[in-house]
């Protein structure tokens, strides 16, 4: 059983602020009768809700969740219903998110996705991730290549949104 630590107790709090901004959004643009701008906050909340489902249903690690949970300009896209997150690999996805949520806000980036690639052999290291970033943030990609990954191997997707 996972003990509720303050560091958990922390990042539910984080988690719930975050929510609760993005509903008083909402809130607002209803109120201003923007229901476009509306509506994309809801779709917003509602794909990072379910990047933290993937991560919940992947991973024995409470600890990646926590973390997912207080990083919202990172979202899991993609994650294989044949891949469970190993305690290494959750440990280095964790700092991953970690740094990429704080180079995301240095760099104004709004949202950073990772993809995990189906392993031909879950036997063997590493852990296959493509995090997707507008190509003015090479510096940002650089940074976070730079780091020594042990359980994972980074690609980078380009995109011009």
């Amino acid at each position: 059983m996972y003990e509720f630590t303050l560091d958990a107790s922390e990042a539910f709090r984080r988690h719930r602020h975050d929510v609760m901004n993005s509903l008083q959004l909402v809130k607002a643009y209803i109120q201003m009768e923007k229901s476009d701008k509306a509506l994309q906050a809801v779709n917003d909340l509602a794909d990072w809700l379910k990047s933290l489902s993937l991560v919940q249903m992947r991973s024995t690690e409470p600890q990646l969740l926590w973390t997912a949970a207080q990083c919202p300009r990172v979202r899991f896209a993609h994650v294989p219903e044949d891949v469970i997150l190993r305690q290494g690999e959750s440990a280095e996805i964790c700092r991953l998110l970690e740094k990429l949520e704080s180079l995301a806000a240095q760099y104004g980036q709004a949202l950073v996705k990772l993809s995990i690639a189906s392993p031909v052999d879950r036997c063997h290291l590493p852990l296959h991730i493509t995090i997707s970033l507008r190509e003015e943030l090479r510096d940002l990609w650089n940074n976070v290549q730079s780091e020594p990954w042990s359980y994972l191997l980074l690609d980078v997707q380009w995109s011009t949104a």
